[in-house]
Parts: structure tokens; sequence; C-alpha cells
């Protein structure tokens, strides 16, 4: 498997100065009224193609559907980091989950699960998902309750850190185990990129 060298992150070039992961200050976020933008993501009705025999570099090939507002999302991938990307009023979790689809306009958005650890969690599919695969029923369990976001403009988080994602972070991090924790870290270690500065955008708060 293929692993981005992270100490070189201060030499990665992006396309625009809107550049991701960002740290979102809540108060700061303009607060709007979650239905007037609904987020619904499902998994359970779409094949799940997912597993050792199937990664591209560090992906994870799967499938699904995102619908915000009117607009329709399908899954490609996902991947996991080792200490979240995003930071929530200065405050990393221990992990971050990145579901990435497309439109039909060919449009990319990231979908952004925090986690922290928690012995009690009953999440499942973390663990086994690097050697045995895993089912949708799995993935659906990935997301926090009520799906709460904050959304903004910016880049992937790896090279070439494409331009003009949408951002999608679940307010509500979801709790794993220490052992679904250590599973992520021995095979991304400390695989986050840096703090961006935010220049002048807007976080959106659907609640």
């Amino acid at each position: 498997m293929q692993h981005l060298d992270y100490s070189e992150q201060d030499c990665w070039i992006g396309e625009t100065n809107w550049q991701s992961p960002i740290d979102i200050v809540a108060n700061d976020a303009k607060k709007i009224d979650w239905q007037k933008q609904p987020l619904i993501v499902d998994f359970t009705s779409h094949d799940l193609t997912i597993g050792d025999d199937r990664e591209i570099g560090e992906q994870f090939l799967a499938s699904g559907q995102l619908t915000l507002g009117e607009q329709v999302y399908r899954m490609e991938r996902l991947h996991f980091h080792d200490g979240s990307e995003h930071f929530i009023d200065g405050k990393q979790a221990d992990l971050e989950i990145h579901f990435v689809f497309h439109n039909e306009q060919g449009a990319t958005l990231v979908l952004a699960v925090l986690g922290t650890i928690d012995d009690a969690s009953k999440i499942e599919g973390i663990t086994t998902i690097f050697n045995q695969g895993i089912q949708t029923a799995h993935l659906q369990q990935w997301l926090p309750q009520p799906l709460s976001y904050y959304q903004y403009t910016g880049s992937l988080t790896t090279p070439p850190l494409g331009k003009d994602i949408t951002w999608l972070v679940l307010a509500n991090a979801i709790q794993v185990t220490q052992a679904d924790w250590q599973a992520i870290h021995d095979n991304y270690p400390y695989n986050h990129r840096h703090i961006q500065p935010l220049n002048g955008r807007t976080v959106l708060y659907y609640q």
C-alpha cells in the first residue's frame, strides 16, 4: 500500500488560497436551519465494494448516496486520518473519516466524520476493514446523529490539493474503541495535514 510522506507537507502547493483543513470556530459560523438544506446519507441500499484488493493508494472503494438539499452525490471512496484534520474550537479529535462524493456535474464533496476514543463504543467495522472488509450497515453506524454539519469551500487535503471542494464536517463526533483507533494508527500513523488559514471564508452551520 502506498503512503504519503506527511513530513513533506510544508512543500505541498495548492491551486488556491482556500485550503483545507481548517479550525472551525463554532461561534463564528453562520447558523442556518438544517431544514433549509437537509443532509441525507444512505449506504444501506447500495453495493459495497471495499477491501484490501480494492485499495487505490490509501483509499477504499465504496458506494452510497448523499443528498444535500436537492443535490445528489454518489460516493466513490473513503479513507482514514490518524488525528483529525479539522479542528473544532481549537481542539483536534482522535481521528477523521473522509467519505468522497461526486455529482453528475463532476463537483466533489467530502463528508468528514470526527471520532474520539471511548471503549464503550458499539460501532463495528473499523478494526476489520483492513483485512476482512465490512458490511454496508457498518458504514451507517459511522454517522453520528443528528446530522448537523458545518459547510465551507476548500481543497483536498492531499496532493494535488484540488480546489473548489465542498466540505461537510459533521458537528457531532462518533466514539470508537481504543482498538479501532489503534488499527487506524497502525495503518496510517499521523497522516493529517496541518490546519490552513481561513482567508476570509464563511463557514455555515446547519443545525
